[in-house]
């Protein structure tokens, strides 16, 4: 169930649109500024189908959404953003942050549910293979062969299970709002694919791959990991 989260209560084409679907099938959170989701940016517990609406009814509005746009995505890199306007006078400016959607303010009764769960059915459909970019190219992978993400730097390196290695620039923060419930993030370094764990030793994984590969699992993280695997019922000692 996706979260819409608003950045203003006080507008009434909002305030209705709240009132009547807060016991819907998606969760309502009216209640942050666009200057506290900046400020909390870190803090705002973000899944790949939550939607942030930035109901824009002045250019300073406008100014500061535009604003946040880059730092919450530079944080949640997968979250949705829809901007809903009073007028079009600042849709020059809109259009440069690359929001998911815009809206007419009079358009969000018949058109946001609908537009929130299209893209829960994107992000479903995606689901199936990881698009991934290098080099101005786009390249889908299938999760299921992947062992492991690796931090090297700012970019990430994928290990496939026939052994080959690719490197794109990512964070290990936004492919876990993307990737199948399988993978977990076992270090600050590493991402690793659950179904590939072949043996688990006190401070590092073994995984299944050509060859097979062994991952460190930070000290902090050894709890939540081996209850993570024992839910998932895996069998390993």
């Amino acid at each position: 169930m996706a979260k819409i989260i608003f950045n203003n209560k006080t507008i009434p084409e909002i305030f209705k649109f709240v009132s009547s679907h807060r016991d819907g099938e998606h969760k309502l959170k009216l209640f942050m500024s666009t200057d506290k989701m900046m400020a909390k940016a870190d803090e705002l517990k973000l899944n790949r189908n939550d939607v942030i609406v930035f109901s824009v009814v002045s250019k300073k509005d406008a100014l500061t959404a535009i604003q946040a746009v880059p730092q919450i995505r530079s944080k949640h890199e997968n979250v949705r953003i829809v901007f809903c306007l009073k007028d079009f006078t600042c849709i020059s400016e809109v259009f440069e942050c690359r929001p998911d959607y815009i809206l007419h303010l009079n358009q969000i009764e018949e058109k946001l549910i609908p537009l929130v769960n299209r893209f829960e059915k994107d992000s479903s459909d995606k689901n199936e293979l990881l698009m991934i970019k290098k080099q101005g190219k786009s390249y889908c992978i299938d999760p299921e062969k992947v062992v492991c993400f690796e931090k090297e730097e700012r970019k990430v390196k994928v290990v496939m299970e026939d052994g080959d290695v690719l490197m794109f620039s990512a964070s290990l923060r936004g492919l876990m709002d993307i990737l199948p419930d399988y993978f977990i993030r076992v270090h600050i370094g590493f991402v690793v694919n659950a179904k590939k764990i072949i043996k688990v030793l006190d401070t590092t994984l073994v995984l299944e791959a050509n060859p097979v590969i062994e991952i460190p699992v930070s000290r902090t993280r050894r709890t939540a990991v081996k209850s993570y695997l024992k839910k998932m019922r895996t069998g390993l000692n």
